[in-house]
């Protein structure tokens, strides 16, 4: 698929690593997405192509930030998402504190990364990530994680609105069909930011890294 907008070195100035939500509960077999029957498989596949990107911007120290899709016990927090997915109430999916909202162990955040919990589609809403983002001096975001048509998008539309730039990697973002993963990127590609793979952007890193 073709894009609009190409990456440039401006692109990448004072950039940062968001990874949206690769928690077991939607991205493990034994997780509560696989468990209530559906198929996870376009989730799983963009696994080594985020952890490719996340130990490049570790060596290169680009800011990372995690976010994971939490729930209280009770779900008091769930809103019109458990109104949408009654199962997962059922399923005790994303509990905070349990094996199914923690982040999958090949992504498994180091002692001193930034792990966002969040309870609404979107990693700014109700959360401190802007704070965060604004302390860290970032400027541009290269978003990764699930779902691309739902917390990726969301996301990035609030980033958008708050003026931050944006990259969408699309073989580190993914939806449960492919046909909502690319009408996703078509509409961030129009309004929102930028798409490119992760070759694509870790080739321009290297070469704005090597300059600088």
């Amino acid at each position: 698929m073709q894009f609009r907008r190409k990456l440039t070195e401006n692109d990448l100035e004072d950039i940062g690593l968001l990874v949206i939500d690769m928690q077991n509960g939607f991205c493990h077999p034994q997780g509560s997405l696989s468990r209530k029957g559906t198929d996870i498989s376009n989730l799983r596949k963009i696994i080594p192509n985020i952890v490719k990107v996340v130990n490049v911007a570790r060596e290169r120290r680009i800011p990372i930030i995690f976010t994971r899709l939490v729930h209280y016990e009770n779900f008091i927090d769930a809103g019109r998402i458990l109104k949408l997915w009654p199962y997962i109430k059922e399923l005790r999916a994303l509990v905070r504190g349990t094996w199914d909202a923690e982040i999958i162990k090949e992504l498994r955040p180091l002692e001193n990364e930034i792990v966002i919990n969040k309870h609404k589609f979107s990693a700014f809403y109700g959360t401190e990530l802007e704070i965060i983002l604004k302390g860290l001096r970032i400027k541009n975001i290269a978003v990764t994680g699930v779902t691309t048509n739902v917390c990726v998008e969301t996301t990035v539309r609030d980033a958008h609105q708050r003026d931050y730039g944006v990259i969408v990697l699309s073989d580190c973002t993914a939806s449960l069909s492919e046909e909502m993963h690319l009408a996703s990127l078509r509409n961030i590609d129009y309004a929102f930011g930028k798409i490119a793979t992760s070759d694509e952007f870790l080739r321009l890193l290297a070469k704005v890294q090597k300059i600088s």
